[in-house]
């Protein structure tokens, strides 16, 4: 079973309250009040370590050993996490699973990079 956790961006001011490891559930809510806003985004951890060690999580941004950039995504039909290919800005439509972020290494994440932002990014119906 992989660990539960999280960190938190804020992307008005393009920063993560947390930097480094995300916390668990138990440390969420030991935090207060004071660490909540109503424009915090929570990514979830996805159980994986990239070729770097560096956790990985939803919405990071990855390359691979051929200079590909992908975004892990979540999916929630399947209840899976993916990492989904990056051309020119959009979704190829092509996916790897979650087990490919070993061969790769975290370059960022879409908050703390918004210009990595898609142009056609994920939405679920």
């Amino acid at each position: 079973m992989r660990e539960i956790k999280f960190k938190a961006y804020i992307p008005s001011v393009k920063k993560a309250c947390f930097k480094g490891k995300g916390l668990s559930l138990r440390e969420i809510s030991k935090l207060g009040e004071g660490y909540f806003y109503d424009d915090v985004v929570w990514v979830e951890y996805t159980g994986l370590l990239d070729k770097n060690g560096e956790e990985g999580y939803h919405k990071n941004i990855c390359k691979d050993k051929n200079g590909n950039l992908l975004q892990v995504e979540w999916i929630s039909t399947d209840a899976i996490f993916v990492l989904l290919f990056v051309i020119g800005g959009s979704f190829t439509g092509a996916s790897m699973p979650m087990r490919y972020l070993e061969e790769c290494e975290i370059i960022g994440n879409i908050y703390e990079n918004p210009d990595w932002r898609l142009n056609n990014v994920y939405q679920e119906a």
